[in-house]
Protein backbone atom coordinates (compact mmCIF):
# COMPACT_ATOMS: atom_id res chain seq x y z
CA UNK A 1 0.00 0.00 0.00
CA UNK A 2 2.57 2.59 1.19
CA UNK A 3 4.38 1.38 -1.92
CA UNK A 4 1.69 2.12 -4.44
CA UNK A 5 1.45 5.72 -3.04
CA UNK A 6 4.81 6.16 -3.19
CA UNK A 7 4.23 5.14 -7.43
CA UNK A 8 1.23 7.56 -7.13
CA UNK A 9 3.45 10.53 -5.64
CA UNK A 10 6.02 10.16 -8.27
CA UNK A 11 3.72 10.22 -11.21
CA UNK A 12 2.64 13.00 -10.03
CA UNK A 13 5.58 15.35 -9.17
CA UNK A 14 6.87 13.98 -12.71
CA UNK A 15 3.86 14.98 -14.58
CA UNK A 16 3.91 18.62 -12.52
CA UNK A 17 7.62 18.95 -13.32
CA UNK A 18 7.21 18.14 -17.34
CA UNK A 19 3.94 20.88 -17.33
CA UNK A 20 6.04 23.78 -18.13
CA UNK A 21 7.75 22.10 -20.45
CA UNK A 22 4.88 20.91 -22.39
CA UNK A 23 3.34 24.84 -22.79
CA UNK A 24 6.89 26.14 -23.53
CA UNK A 25 6.47 23.84 -27.08
CA UNK A 26 6.51 25.71 -30.19
CA UNK A 27 3.09 26.33 -31.75
CA UNK A 28 1.60 23.83 -34.05
CA UNK A 29 2.09 25.57 -37.74
CA UNK A 30 4.66 26.47 -40.66
CA UNK A 31 6.82 29.21 -37.92
CA UNK A 32 10.40 29.49 -38.51
CA UNK A 33 12.96 30.33 -41.08
CA UNK A 34 12.63 29.39 -44.97
CA UNK A 35 14.59 29.34 -47.72
CA UNK A 36 12.21 29.78 -50.81
CA UNK A 37 13.30 27.09 -53.43
CA UNK A 38 10.64 28.09 -55.86
CA UNK A 39 8.47 30.38 -57.33
CA UNK A 40 5.73 29.76 -59.61
CA UNK A 41 7.28 26.44 -60.32
CA UNK A 42 10.89 28.38 -61.39
CA UNK A 43 13.46 27.68 -59.17
CA UNK A 44 15.61 30.33 -57.50
CA UNK A 45 18.37 31.78 -59.48
CA UNK A 46 21.56 30.06 -58.53
CA UNK A 47 23.45 32.57 -56.05
CA UNK A 48 20.17 34.51 -55.11
CA UNK A 49 18.82 33.65 -51.50
CA UNK A 50 14.98 34.42 -51.07
CA UNK A 51 14.02 33.39 -47.43
CA UNK A 52 10.80 34.20 -45.24
CA UNK A 53 10.71 33.94 -41.53
CA UNK A 54 6.92 33.14 -40.02
CA UNK A 55 6.67 34.04 -36.65
CA UNK A 56 3.95 32.86 -34.34
CA UNK A 57 3.69 36.79 -32.88
CA UNK A 58 1.79 37.19 -36.87
CA UNK A 59 5.39 38.49 -38.32
CA UNK A 60 6.58 37.85 -41.55
CA UNK A 61 10.43 39.02 -42.70
CA UNK A 62 12.85 37.94 -44.83
CA UNK A 63 15.10 38.67 -48.14
CA UNK A 64 13.59 39.01 -51.55
CA UNK A 65 16.89 38.19 -52.77
CA UNK A 66 18.70 41.44 -52.83
CA UNK A 67 15.99 43.40 -50.41
CA UNK A 68 14.89 42.72 -47.18
CA UNK A 69 11.65 42.82 -46.08
CA UNK A 70 8.98 42.84 -43.23
CA UNK A 71 4.95 42.52 -42.90
CA UNK A 72 2.56 40.34 -41.35
CA UNK A 73 1.08 36.95 -42.12
CA UNK A 74 -2.35 35.57 -40.20
CA UNK A 75 -2.34 31.98 -40.39
CA UNK A 76 -4.94 29.90 -39.31
CA UNK A 77 -4.68 26.28 -39.43
CA UNK A 78 -4.07 25.29 -43.49
CA UNK A 79 -4.58 29.15 -44.75
CA UNK A 80 -2.17 31.88 -44.78
CA UNK A 81 -2.54 35.25 -45.58
CA UNK A 82 0.09 37.98 -46.17
CA UNK A 83 -0.64 41.54 -45.28
CA UNK A 84 1.71 44.27 -47.39
CA UNK A 85 5.21 44.30 -47.30
CA UNK A 86 7.76 47.26 -46.97
CA UNK A 87 10.89 46.78 -48.11
CA UNK A 88 14.19 48.54 -48.35
CA UNK A 89 14.91 49.82 -51.96
CA UNK A 90 18.13 48.56 -53.10
CA UNK A 91 19.40 48.64 -56.86
CA UNK A 92 19.88 44.85 -57.52
CA UNK A 93 21.01 43.24 -61.05
CA UNK A 94 17.87 43.27 -63.17
CA UNK A 95 17.27 39.44 -63.15
CA UNK A 96 17.10 39.94 -59.11
CA UNK A 97 15.38 42.37 -59.35
CA UNK A 98 12.74 40.29 -61.54
CA UNK A 99 12.67 37.63 -59.39
CA UNK A 100 12.19 39.35 -56.55
CA UNK A 101 9.20 41.05 -58.22
CA UNK A 102 7.83 37.86 -58.89
CA UNK A 103 8.58 36.31 -55.12
CA UNK A 104 6.24 39.46 -54.03
CA UNK A 105 3.51 39.12 -56.25
CA UNK A 106 3.67 35.56 -54.99
CA UNK A 107 2.87 36.50 -51.98
CA UNK A 108 0.09 38.15 -52.46
CA UNK A 109 -1.62 35.62 -53.96
CA UNK A 110 -0.75 32.79 -51.36
CA UNK A 111 -3.97 31.47 -49.34
CA UNK A 112 -3.18 28.36 -47.82
CA UNK A 113 -0.58 26.38 -46.98
CA UNK A 114 0.98 22.48 -46.37
CA UNK A 115 3.85 20.11 -45.42
CA UNK A 116 5.18 18.70 -48.54
CA UNK A 117 7.65 16.28 -46.54
CA UNK A 118 10.10 18.56 -44.30
CA UNK A 119 8.93 21.42 -46.76
CA UNK A 120 6.15 23.74 -46.94
CA UNK A 121 4.10 24.56 -50.03
CA UNK A 122 2.45 27.89 -50.20
CA UNK A 123 -0.71 27.71 -52.22
CA UNK A 124 -3.08 30.06 -53.97
CA UNK A 125 -6.97 30.13 -53.51
CA UNK A 126 -7.48 27.48 -56.64
CA UNK A 127 -4.58 25.33 -54.75
CA UNK A 128 -1.99 25.93 -56.78
CA UNK A 129 1.52 25.97 -56.01
CA UNK A 130 2.42 29.48 -55.32
CA UNK A 131 5.77 29.26 -53.94
CA UNK A 132 7.91 26.11 -52.39
CA UNK A 133 10.01 26.54 -49.34
CA UNK A 134 12.52 23.84 -47.72
CA UNK A 135 14.11 24.88 -43.88
CA UNK A 136 16.63 27.35 -43.91
CA UNK A 137 20.30 26.96 -43.11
Amino acid sequence: MIRSGMVAALLAVTLTMGAPAMADSPPAGPYGAWAVEEIGGQPVAAGSRVTIDLGADGRATGTGGCNRFSGSAKIDDGAIAFGPMASTKMMCAPDVSDQEAKFFHALEQVRNWTWDGPGLVLLDAAGKTVLRLGAAS
